[in-house]
């Protein structure tokens, strides 16, 4: 199967009693549920799950199949990531 992916930055900054400024966070809401959530080649999580990650470039993948693609996840904020 082929994937389409969606980035959407939703914010940048931090969170009242949120994420740290070092990590940011990516949101997987809207992508189906049950895909593992990989980010540099690790599992970190399972979709629909929004996981916590180092900010900065990530490279993010939505299940085994997916396709992997760059993201700028911002430090103290959030990105959507869809398939």
């Amino acid at each position: 199967r082929l994937w389409v992916a969606t980035v959407t930055t939703i914010g940048s900054a931090a969170p009242a009693g949120g994420v740290d400024a070092t990590k940011g966070t990516i949101v997987t809401a809207s992508a189906r549920a049950g895909h593992r959530i990989y980010v540099d080649e690790k599992v970190v999580g399972q979709t629909p799950d929004a996981v916590t990650v180092r900010c900065g470039t990530r490279s993010v993948r939505l299940g085994s199949a997916g396709t992997k693609r760059q993201v700028d996840v911002p430090c103290g904020g959030e990105i959507a990531v869809e398939h």
